[in-house]
């Protein structure tokens, strides 16, 4: 397995394009809350980790990023870890997870929404930990605030 979900030339052209990267963001984000609704969480994988990457390409270097943008993130973040713990993945899930933590510490600086920051932040470190002592995370995401 990889954790590499979008190819070369797609991803070059979303960090060039940040309208494209929100765009690509909400909508894999939506195809992937769909296919999970309906039980077929493989394909849903897919999409969750392309929303993930286009996620992070659109937050990250933005001079200011919104509150609901980092809410956004989070949600995205926790959707693909509880699909590779589901796929049995604890250690792409870890990694996942240490990457999303680290762009939203990244976005203590570049934000003024500290407390959502700080939020999403205790999110994502307390199913890090949980992953890590062995405990099976709540996998439940709530909706995702529409980023556009």
């Amino acid at each position: 397995m990889k954790l590499q979900f979008l190819c070369a030339n797609h991803r070059h052209w979303l960090q060039q394009n940040s309208y494209a990267a929100y765009s690509t963001w909400a909508n894999a984000y939506d195809r992937a809350d769909e296919l999970m609704a309906e039980g077929n969480h493989q394909e849903a994988l897919g999409y969750a980790g392309c929303a993930f990457e286009a996620a992070a390409l659109a937050t990250t270097g933005q001079q200011e990023v919104t509150a609901n943008e980092i809410e956004s993130f989070t949600e995205t973040s926790v959707m693909l870890v509880s699909l590779l713990i589901r796929r049995g993945e604890d250690g792409y899930a870890n990694q996942v997870l240490r990457g999303a933590i680290t762009v939203v510490e990244d976005l203590f600086v570049s934000t003024t929404s500290a407390h959502i920051n700080t939020r999403c932040w205790h999110r994502l470190s307390t199913l890090s930990r949980e992953l890590v002592a062995g405990k099976t995370p709540n996998r439940t995401v709530s909706g995702l605030h529409r980023v556009h």
